[in-house]
């Protein structure tokens, strides 16, 4: 599992985009871990807070949290962008432009050796829909799952990057992207190799829909509660066999 984190024992700076989501989570999780003797290694997580997703910062907080429980490395500083642009889906170019603004001010600043992100490309239509099949036994929310494939990120198609270029290797430019051959299923295989299962996972996310849907329900409820039915859940489904 560690050759497809690219590690490197001359790195002294290292930046690792995290946003509480299970992904994200387990890259930082194993970078933490395998440079936890190391404390000449400085790790800084990123955050960007926008106001369409302003759980992000949470999540990452309690992650941070949680793997400096498990592995006894701290991050030398988390980075939050906040931003006022991304407000709703009709602004999502936003979120794109201010996540690369993030990533390059954080790069001049702290003169990261590599970057990490731990998005996954999207599953095959055929065998997640055969997945969770399994686990809606209602129709109308399998149908309903399935209407939401159209609208998932196209970019992390296998074989793409975010902006629809063609990606050959792992790491590109100073972004590395160990999980951009697999979909969610190599998150799973991740969890399961550094047995994280029943600690990390519990505590990260991956619904997009909850709060934006329930705003004033979840106003002052940090507990997420995934809505289980939208793409970025059923994705979930398919990879772990749960939510939780």
């Amino acid at each position: 599992m560690n050759e497809l984190f690219y590690f490197n024992n001359n790195w002294k700076s290292i930046g690792v985009k995290l946003s509480g989501g299970a992904d994200s989570a387990i890259v930082y999780y194993a970078i933490c871990n395998y440079y936890k003797d190391r404390p000449d290694v400085k790790i800084y997580p990123m955050t960007l807070y926008t106001k369409f997703k302003p759980w992000y910062s949470e999540g990452a907080k309690r992650v941070i949290k949680k793997v400096t429980e498990l592995t006894g490395k701290s991050p030398e500083k988390h980075i939050i962008k906040y931003s006022n642009k991304h407000k709703d889906r009709e602004t999502a170019s936003f979120y794109i432009s201010e996540q690369m603004s993030l990533v390059g001010e954080s790069l001049l600043k702290y003169n990261f050796d590599a970057v990490y992100n731990g998005l996954t490309s999207n599953p095959p239509e055929e065998d997640f829909l055969k997945s969770i099949r399994y686990y809606y036994t209602d129709e109308n929310m399998y149908n309903l799952t399935k209407s939401h494939i159209v609208n998932r990120d196209f970019g992390r198609d296998i074989g793409k990057n975010k902006y629809g270029e063609n990606v050959t290797d792992a790491k590109y430019f100073t972004n590395i992207r160990p999980f951009v051959h697999g979909d969610k299923k190599i998150t799973y295989d991740a969890y399961k190799y550094y047995n994280r299962l029943d600690d990390l996972y519990p505590i990260t996310y991956s619904c997009e829909t909850r709060y934006q849907e329930h705003k004033l329900e979840e106003k002052n409820n940090h507990d997420w509660k995934h809505c289980g039915y939208c793409f970025f859940c059923a994705e979930r489904i398919y990879a772990f066999g749960k939510l939780e």
